[in-house]
């Protein structure tokens, strides 16, 4: 049978994408400001459609197969942005993840809140060892979200990339199993709202509700791998 998986916290979903979705994808892969940390030109329409949709059909079982997440806002099923999980290398138990959201979603904690609930399930469900994500240097947002998920920075590369003429540093940050902590790891998170950078709220509740539709997970016990894309990730 079919599958597909919907990870619900308190504030969003991450569930596949779907038509609904689409016209807020599009708005928002096709800002100049959000490619800039991706090392790609904005995503044209067609593209927008087709990356979105075929990922529904894809497993979570080889090198290079990738979760990709829309994340709706739970109130009223807005589209704020995406997540997304790859895996890198299922015998190690390796995962890339990364991330894409809408700037007019920024500054509320939601980008915290989806990724947090994306590595809740990736260190339980797909008994992940190690994720990491892969970030330009320049892309301080997406910095400060990882050392607010209490990942560590293991490697600063120095110009390892370009970007059209543009010469590209990147940082990664990593996090273990044995490391994650969600119930700390969210009081930070609150902590960091009370002080103005992002707005409070609850505790993180994470439930994960399997329906018969059409599949985007398969159920493994092995993880690894993703890339990350953006409040601005390379």
């Amino acid at each position: 049978m079919s599958e597909t998986f919907t990870l619900t916290s308190n504030r969003v979903s991450l569930q596949p994408f779907t038509e609904h979705h689409l016209d807020a994808r599009i708005h928002y892969q096709a800002l100049p400001e959000v490619a800039r940390y991706l090392y790609r030109s904005p995503l044209t329409p067609e593209a927008t459609r087709e990356s979105a949709l075929v990922n529904r059909e894809r497993r979570f079982e080889s090198p290079g197969d990738r979760l990709l997440f829309a994340v709706v806002r739970n109130v009223d099923n807005i589209l704020l942005g995406e997540v997304v999980a790859t895996l890198e290398n299922p015998h190690a138990c390796q995962i890339e993840i990364g991330w894409i959201f809408d700037p007019g979603s920024a500054g509320r904690g939601y980008a915290t809140e989806a990724a947090k609930t994306l590595l809740t399930y990736l260190f339980t469900a797909e008994n992940a060892h190690r994720v990491f994500a892969r970030l330009d240097a320049e892309n301080d947002a997406s910095r400060r979200l990882c050392e607010r998920l209490g990942m560590r920075e293991e490697a600063h590369l120095i110009e390892n990339d370009r970007d059209g003429d543009r010469w590209g540093s990147e940082y990664v940050y990593a996090i273990l199993a044995r490391e994650f902590e969600p119930a700390q790891a969210q009081k930070e998170c609150i902590a960091d709202s009370s002080s103005g950078s992002s707005m409070p709220y609850p505790p993180l509740k994470m439930s994960v509700q399997v329906h018969p539709l059409p599949r985007i997970l398969s159920h493994r016990p092995l993880p690894s791998g993703m890339r990350p894309t953006a409040i601005h990730q390379k």
